[in-house]
């Protein structure tokens, strides 16, 4: 499995955010955040400190403006953006980024990382969480669910880490079928993540596969 890149940011001060707590059926005591994500203030003890994955009953599918294909050249992955609003640039040969992105109108950022490794998508959280602490040790899943995104069953997670001094969030798709593993990933400060909630929905929910 290729590592998530831990990339040293240099980013502006967002916008302070409140948080509020709640209690899940289960009686864990969660972390409400202001872009409607949320984590455990204590990790379930049989979770290996990540969130217990569950499945959001909504559908996701590419918003109406994202026209532009990026098509893998190593599995069947695509994702379509929306090109008034993203840029990209194809990684080098060999490297774990097929392509990097950068929204252009603010400090968030994106990888399409591809392989033509065929991973379960049962053991990604583990497997992600593993190779990030590698190189942070204090990262952690906050939040992963399943979700149908493009009539395609996929991964969401969400990991918090600090990289070169600054608290990174690190929001993303995982998916996987017989052509290879596929990691749509973007990454901003956390306090900014808050705050770009939208985009980081928009962005991701462009993954698909191609005809």
């Amino acid at each position: 499995m290729k590592p998530l890149i831990i990339a040293a940011l240099v980013l502006a001060t967002g916008v302070a955010h409140a948080t509020q707590r709640g209690v899940t059926e289960k009686g864990e005591e969660i972390l409400l955040e202001d872009d409607g994500t949320w984590r455990y203030v204590q990790p379930p003890k049989d979770s290996g400190g990540a969130a217990a994955t569950t499945f959001n009953e909504k559908r996701f599918s590419k918003p109406a403006l994202a026209t532009f294909p990026v098509k893998s050249q190593r599995n069947k992955s695509m994702v379509y953006i929306d090109p008034k609003k993203w840029s990209f640039v194809k990684g080098k040969e060999g490297g774990d980024n097929e392509f990097s992105f950068r929204l252009t109108s603010g400090d968030l950022y994106g990888r399409f990382i591809t392989e033509r490794m065929s991973i379960p998508l049962e053991t990604l959280p583990q497997v992600a969480l593993t190779n990030m602490r590698a190189a942070a040790s204090d990262a952690e899943i906050v939040k992963q669910e399943y979700r149908w995104v493009n009539d395609r069953k996929l991964l969401y997670l969400r990991l918090h880490a600090t990289a070169a001094g600054i608290k990174v969030a690190y929001i993303g798709y995982y998916y996987s079928d017989e052509y290879g593993t596929t990691q749509l990933v973007t990454y901003t400060s956390q306090n900014l993540a808050n705050t770009m909630g939208r985009e980081v929905e928009d962005f991701l929910n462009g993954l698909t596969v191609q005809p």
